[in-house]
């Protein structure tokens, strides 16, 4: 349990560097003529109701937050588990007690089922330009939002209800000694095991009964739970505000060129195109809010650097295959999280600063293309990640922050684009205007605990001008 729990909190950071790294420069090998400058946009939007698990099947988004919530699962039962162990075992030679009376432990707010979906939608502003003949220097930054859908909240089969009279059951109970039980916001229903117990109890010490709940509590009790005692946001459906995302640079060198430094080959036949490729990242985005159960967007506040190549490879008129292999090194950064206890309904600490290093990722892009006509191509895209183990320090002595330590793996994604451009016209001044429009969608096939199993779509539009 306590591993599932660290991987709802802390997963989305590492999912955060993924689409970052993914959006900030595609796979080709393409890079910008002296002079020519690439003013884009991108839209991207991702959804998820699911998550991976340990052995890499998807699991409802909601599902640790599910259970029976016992004292043990739920603390803020403790001290009425406490109050009623405390009063059975004292009034436990009275004539109303029986010889086997129904454990305090036995208390439960119900079996909690919850379903929810989350999505996280980002606009990205970009600004690439050649500097030198073979060498082109790009920088982005975006601003995102993440919404929460919540489809099931439901709870059932409890024996606990909302204390119909504290203050006349706190007065009854003060005679016998037993104020403090008698005001507490929850009580056995009159129709349970342990309510009826304690009914008999107070009512042969006391002379007459105590006020009973019969209806047990419901989603909005447990919503107000959390919210008085713990400070936790309601699991209600939202939507969040925009955040500035952090600033990414980028840069391309073109190593290898069979066919000049155009868009494609003039000629049909088999060429190739190979660009280094670099780039980093800084921490200067706005961090989410961790105060609550379900986060629904990834961090930002991380920083990286990366290095790494891309090829284009063309074979005949129609037929090309770009590809890039990336290695991510994650730096370590200060952010301020929310660190959970042993389960995601424990009391939580004041959101604390703590030091994240994410782990380093490998990264493969394949992508194989056909072109319908010199401006329209569609394609597939495959990308597989090496991820390695994110690591937390800092925190208290009492939760450190390596409870939300999260283990790396292998995620597979799997994408279809369609793509416009008139950049190859352009190049041969049969286009007025070079811009291009690219539609895509990719789906996570499989992924370390905790990563989102959805999709996303990703729109972009780029504009070419040649300013000198």
């Amino acid at each position: 349990m306590r591993f599932r729990a660290r991987a709802a909190c802390a997963a989305l950071a590492l999912g955060a560097l993924l689409p970052a790294a993914a959006s900030a420069q595609s796979p080709d090998a393409y890079v910008l003529p002296f002079g020519m400058f690439r003013l884009g946009v991108e839209g991207v939007h991702a959804s998820w109701s699911s998550r991976f698990d340990a052995d890499g099947n998807r699991v409802d988004l909601g599902s640790d937050l599910g259970g029976d919530l016992t004292p043990d699962r739920f603390t803020a039962l403790a001290p009425l588990q406490a109050q009623l162990t405390a009063f059975l075992d004292a009034t436990q030679g009275s004539s109303g007690a029986s010889p086997e009376p129904p454990s305090p432990s036995s208390i439960t707010l119900g079996l909690l089922d919850v379903a929810a979906s989350a999505s996280h939608t980002a606009a990205r502003g970009r600004l690439a330009v050649g500097i030198l003949p073979r060498l082109e220097l790009g920088a982005s930054m975006s601003i995102g939002r993440g919404d929460r859908l919540v489809h099931r909240f439901e709870l059932q089969g409890g024996n606990l209800g909302l204390n119909p009279d504290a203050e006349g059951n706190a007065a009854l109970l003060a005679a016998i000694g037993w104020e403090e039980l008698g005001a507490l916001p929850l009580l056995p229903t009159s129709e349970s095991p342990l309510g009826m117990e304690l009914q008999n109890r107070v009512t042969e010490l006391a002379g007459e009964p105590m006020a009973l709940p019969e209806d047990t509590a419901n989603t909005e009790v447990l919503a107000a739970l959390l919210s008085e005692q713990f400070g936790f946001d309601p699991l209600a459906s939202r939507i969040e505000r925009w955040r500035a995302g952090d600033l990414e640079m980028d840069a391309k060198a073109l190593l290898l060129s069979t066919f000049g430094g155009a868009p494609v080959p003039a000629d049909p036949g088999f060429d190739l195109r190979i660009a280094l490729l670099g780039g980093a990242r800084f921490a200067t985005g706005e961090q989410p809010d961790t105060m609550d159960l379900l986060t629904p967007e990834p961090s930002e506040g991380l920083s990286s650097w990366s290095g790494g190549a891309a090829v284009d490879l063309f074979l005949g008129s129609h037929i090309w295959v770009s590809g890039s292999l990336r290695f991510t090194r994650g730096r370590e950064s200060e952010i301020v999280r929310r660190i959970p206890g042993e389960n995601p309904l424990d009391p939580p600490q004041e959101p604390t600063a703590v030091s994240i290093k994410p782990g380093d990722i490998t990264e493969l892009r394949v992508a194989p293309r056909y072109r319908l006509d010199r401006a329209i191509s569609v394609g597939a895209e495959y990308a597989l990640y090496e991820v390695g183990d994110t690591r937390y320090t800092g925190g208290t002595e009492e939760r450190p922050a390596d409870v939300l330590n999260l283990a790396g793996g292998r995620l597979q994604r799997f994408g279809l684009e369609i793509r416009y451009s008139s950049l190859p016209a352009y190049w041969v001044r049969e286009a007025i205007l070079p811009a291009e429009v690219t539609l895509a969608y990719q789906r996570t096939l499989g992924g370390p605990e905790g990563t989102p199993g959805g999709g996303r779509l990703t729109v972009t539009a780029s504009l070419l001008p040649r300013l000198w």
